[in-house]
């Protein structure tokens, strides 16, 4: 598993894509915000459930969950 640090985008398994709130919240578990949740907060998922998204999307993201949010 790659390192990870808040703020970053992870895609979570059967949820889609996630930004980190809160690392190690518990044992293996961080927070996550779901970003294609319909309900705004933030949830609690294993470790073993992410994939990290490589970096270089981190902006394409970005804007486009800023653009969803605004539009």
């Amino acid at each position: 598993m790659a390192i990870l640090k808040v703020g970053d985008y992870v895609l979570v398994a059967n949820e889609g894509i996630a930004k980190i709130t809160l690392l190690d919240f518990h044992p293996n578990t961080h927070l996550v915000w779901l970003m294609n949740s319909k309900n705004k907060f933030a949830v609690l998922r294993n470790v073993g459930l992410m994939t990290p998204v490589d970096p270089a999307f981190s902006n394409l993201l970005t804007d486009v969950y800023k653009e969803k949010d605004n539009g």
